[in-house]
């Protein structure tokens, strides 16, 4: 996945996800000669059941 396509699942802006990649956050790769970030489906998939109950509904970041 992109990193645009998991801002859509976590509803942020994609520079907010490259910011958690760039972290280390959320785990993810660069390929490329642009550095572009790619993260597995299922890694993103395991962190969001892992993290689902840390009151981001609420507007707290899972990272703070």
């Amino acid at each position: 996945m992109t990193a645009g396509e998991v801002a859509e699942v976590f509803r942020v802006e994609a520079a907010t996800v490259v910011k958690w990649l760039s972290d280390g956050h959320l785990p993810g790769f660069q390929i490329g000669p642009k550095r572009a970030w790619r993260l597995w489906r299922d890694e993103i998939r395991e962190y969001l059941e892992a993290n689902r109950n840390t009151g981001s509904r609420a507007g707290i970041s899972p990272f703070a």
